[in-house]
């Protein structure tokens, strides 16, 4: 029998997968019951001034088909000599908040320090390294040994490749407890993500701004996007190569926001 909480769509089933994923439970079955409530605090309905990414999509571009009909649509930014494409909303199985907050609860969360220009600092959020056996991660003098795939993470991560047509063998997950996290500008260009890295981003709970900042043009102003709770943005092609991006603090209040970027490391 369907479940009569707030998850969504439950009732709807799956979507499907590719052949070489193997069937997974839904989300519903893995969440901790005691996650699935509305006590999620102030999860951040609050919308920034700048470019909300639904109106900029709705508006300026056209979705691009795919193959799967089930498949919701993405939409491509017109980012030049980039390949970005944004999902409003993935059908993940459960609402994006109860998968929040079972995900606050259960990953082992850690503040790592990392070093640049030679100075060490702490950085302004929790992480945590997902992966398959080997998919060691190294940026800014850190070296990540992948912790193993959860259930609730491997179903994710197979609704993801559904979405976007392509396999991932590791996640980077980013929790950004208020407003005062943040994200610097970088570029994902570590050698063990290859030349043209896929990078899936999963964004759930508060909406916080989303810049892309050209790498060859320093004084061009950043391309500012508000990104939904339970939207994917796809970067691909030379986007790495092109430009940073990063998730600046804000004045205003915001709730808990968890982001989870599925990326291939290549051995």
């Amino acid at each position: 029998m369907c479940p009569t909480d707030d998850l969504a769509d439950v009732c709807a089933g799956q979507l499907p997968r590719f052949s070489f994923v193997a069937p997974l439970p839904k989300l519903e079955q893995l969440v901790d019951k005691r996650y699935r409530n509305d006590d999620t605090k102030d999860l951040g309905n609050q919308r920034s001034c700048h470019i909300n990414a639904e109106e900029y999509f709705s508006k300026h571009m056209a979705p691009l088909p795919h193959p799967d009909p089930l498949v919701p649509p993405f939409h491509q930014l017109h980012l030049p000599d980039a390949d970005v494409t944004y999902l409003q909303s993935l059908d993940l199985g459960a609402s994006p908040e109860t998968i929040l907050t079972a995900l606050i609860g259960e990953i082992p969360w850690r503040q790592e320090s990392v070093t640049l220009w030679g100075k060490t600092y702490k950085q302004p959020r929790l992480i945590a390294w997902y992966g398959d056996p080997g998919r060691v991660y190294r940026y800014s003098g850190l070296e990540l040994e992948p912790r193993p795939w959860t259930s609730l993470l491997s179903t994710i991560k197979a609704t993801v490749e559904t979405a976007v047509g392509h396999g991932f063998n590791s996640v980077l997950l980013n929790y950004y407890r208020n407003q005062d996290d943040s994200m610097g500008f970088h570029s994902d260009d570590e050698k063990e993500l290859g030349p043209t890295p896929i990078i899936a981003s999963l964004s759930l709970g508060a909406e916080r701004v989303f810049e892309f900042k050209s790498r060859h043009q320093p004084r061009a102003n950043p391309i500012r996007l508000t990104l939904a709770s339970g939207s994917l943005l796809l970067m691909q092609g030379d986007t790495q190569r092109n430009y940073k991006h990063g998730l600046p603090k804000q004045a205003r209040p915001s709730g808990p926001r968890v982001n989870l970027t599925f990326r291939t490391i290549i051995l």
